[in-house]
């Protein structure tokens, strides 16, 4: 078919508002064998001359992908009787050729619309037929097409935190439904979602700030050096060994010493010490964990010889006191918003909330395939927490042994009772999910621990008999990756920062205009005087708020320095059956305590900013 006129407009908008996807989508678009092979589309107009489409199957099935009368009626009739909150979030599976898409727009005002097209060649023909520039250019959705779970969860999941876990709402088209393995991992990968936020709620509240000022403080090591994004599919259709700490590694860790040279190695951090006591230099050493005693599991460890791969989240002291090559990444959609402008691309990384499934996660981003799995146990084969040589010298295994421990059983590789507990539970679960989702394929080699679904179960010998029988050079491929890298010149860096700074200034003054307001409201409240000069002051308090709102990824961008605001006014409710005056002061507090914190945050990021650029220019004078 000839491409219309809005075509190009369409893909550069595509690639402009969602790159990260659009490059995805191209890469899917240009292989050799995909999703789409197994089935015939036929494309073309209906009565209405609305275009659409058919999906014929191997055995015969051909589903419509809209209505061939009116796609448009069609649309309007799924979502007629259905009631959605603000907070709600839309999940469509299937994005056709966006007639839902763009009826969800016209009939919400402020929910994220998530759409995940299976085949690609049907969102192309999209592009082609349709003008889907309002589409492409609403902040509200979200587009993705069939992919690694971790990323999914990105298009899913993007400025989901434990204080704002929407309430998922999905919806299928007719044509997804050809994929039930593809509902049921985006059905997983919600799942995961809810649990990840709700497992790390406490760590949110409790340390926001800290993942905030080390998000600042790794500023300059993630502007130094190369980012994953780097080697996303540099290792396609390699070995990648990911090697964890459990006690089973105890068994095969000296095979390790096969692998080196021949396939790329990544350890979690609490691996390192262990392995490195035997001799075996791990090529990538993955850090994730924010608390000042996350650099105990490295101290004294000689890590020169590896790449570190820290998240920009991570406690300075690792990245800080690593002489060797670094790869940075972050978890945040907002932090890639303020960062990435300034630093270019680094890339992001769906976390499973460890820094094993980190590892993973990077192993399943660079290619890797096979994926091998040693010594992840995800439980306490023997009633040990780590192998012997940990960082902690047994401290957990003991814990277990006193019963100071909640012990949950579960099956081991060879379906044998094991216990483990609620953390590596969790993690259990995101790995169950993952790995039946993914085209990598993945072998455990652990020799013991958790029984981990979808993985081929083998000895760590054979792995690497069978795997590694074509070597290739690891650290070759990371040496060119990361020299092909140029750091930004610290001049027009440190003027952008300082705009940003000023942006929090302004973030901070107005909140503090919104907290003298606030008080303001609250005294006329508390003399009972609910007339004119109150009604002043709530529309200058509304108005302050509606204006902080505005400032976009910004204010995205502190949300960790507002966790416990965010959770605070998460569960506030408007109770009805007080009086109106006590009604009125629970609303007008909460606004208080909200001006409270966004000034608080805004003066922190402000500063943090303020310093950073002192940092930057006394290393460049």
């Amino acid at each position: 078919m000839e491409q219309t006129d809005f075509y190009t407009e369409n893909r550069n908008l595509f690639r402009h508002f969602r790159a990260p996807v659009f490059h995805a989508f191209e890469q899917e678009l240009a292989r050799e064998k995909k999703l789409d092979d197994g089935f015939k589309f036929t494309f073309f107009n209906g009565r209405n001359n609305h275009p659409t489409f058919t999906v014929g199957t191997a055995d015969g099935r051909e589903i419509h992908g809209h209505s061939p009368y009116d796609p448009v009626r069609e649309a309007e009739k799924t979502f007629e009787n259905a009631a959605f909150d603000d907070e709600d979030r839309i999940v469509l599976l299937g994005f056709g050729f966006g007639y839902h898409v763009e009826h969800l727009l016209a009939k919400t005002r402020k929910n994220i619309i998530v759409a995940v097209e299976p085949f690609v060649t049907v969102f192309e023909e999209a592009m082609k037929r349709r003008d889907l520039r309002k589409i492409f250019g609403s902040p509200r959705v979200s587009l993705g097409h069939v992919m690694e779970p971790d990323y999914l969860a990105f298009v899913i999941g993007g400025g989901v935190s434990s204080a704002n876990l929407p309430n998922f709402r999905v919806f299928t088209l007719p044509h997804f439904r050809l994929l039930p393995d593809m509902h049921e991992m985006i059905s997983g990968t919600i799942a995961n979602i809810r649990d990840y936020f709700l497992f790390n709620l406490f760590t949110g509240i409790y340390a926001g700030e800290t993942f905030f000022s080390n998000t600042v403080e790794n500023f300059p090591v993630a502007m130094r050096n190369p980012g994953i994004a780097a080697l996303h599919g540099r290792f396609k259709g390699k070995p990648v060994f990911v090697v964890a700490p459990g006690p089973s590694i105890e068994k095969n860790m000296d095979q390790l010493k096969r692998v080196k040279g021949r396939a790329l190695i990544i350890a979690v951090d609490t691996a390192t010490k262990i392995l490195r006591t035997r001799g075996i230099v791990p090529d990538v050493i993955v850090s994730v964990d924010y608390q000042k005693e996350n650099y105990e599991k490295l101290r004294g460890v000689d890590t020169s010889e590896s790449f570190l791969v820290p998240s920009i989240e991570v406690c300075p002291e690792i990245p800080r006191n690593h002489n060797g090559k670094t790869f940075s990444y972050y978890h945040s959609p907002a932090t890639a918003a303020i960062y990435d402008p300034i630093i270019g691309a680094k890339g992001l990384l769906g976390s499973g909330g460890s820094v094993l499934t980190d590892a993973f996660n990077l192993a399943v981003f660079t290619g890797g395939d096979p994926i091998i799995l040693a010594g992840v146990d995800l439980g306490f084969p023997g009633m040990k927490f780590y192998a012997d040589g940990s960082f902690e010298n047994g401290r957990s295994t003991q814990l277990i042994r006193d019963g100071k421990i909640e012990l949950i059983e579960i099956p081991d590789i060879h379906g044998n009772p094991m216990y483990t507990y609620r953390s590596f539970h969790a993690f259990l679960k995101y790995f169950n999910a993952s790995i039946k989702s993914i085209p990598n394929k993945v072998v455990d080699a652990t020799e013991g621990g958790a029984r981990i679904t979808g993985t081929e179960i083998m000895t760590l010998s054979d792995a690497i008999d069978r795997f590694c029988a074509e070597p290739y050079d690891p650290v070759a491929i990371l040496h060119e990756a990361h020299s092909a890298f140029e750091p930004p010149d610290a001049g027009p860096l440190i003027e952008k920062i300082r705009e940003y700074a000023e942006v929090y200034d302004r973030i901070h003054a107005d909140a503090e205009k919104g907290l003298r307001e606030s008080k303001k409201a609250l005294r006329y409240i508390e003399k009972n005087r609910f007339d004119s000069a109150l009604i002043r002051s709530l529309k200058k308090v509304r108005n302050l708020e509606e204006k902080i709102k505005k400032q976009g990824e910004y204010l995205d961008f502190m949300s960790l320095a507002l966790e416990r605001m965010m959770v605070t006014i998460f569960h506030f409710k408007d109770d009805e059956s007080l009086p109106r005056e006590e009604r009125y002061k629970g609303i007008v507090e909460v606004s208080r305590f909200t001006f409270e914190c966004i000034k608080n945050a805004g003066g922190m990021v402000s500063g943090s900013f303020t310093e950073l650029i002192k940092k930057l220019s006394e290393e460049t004078s």
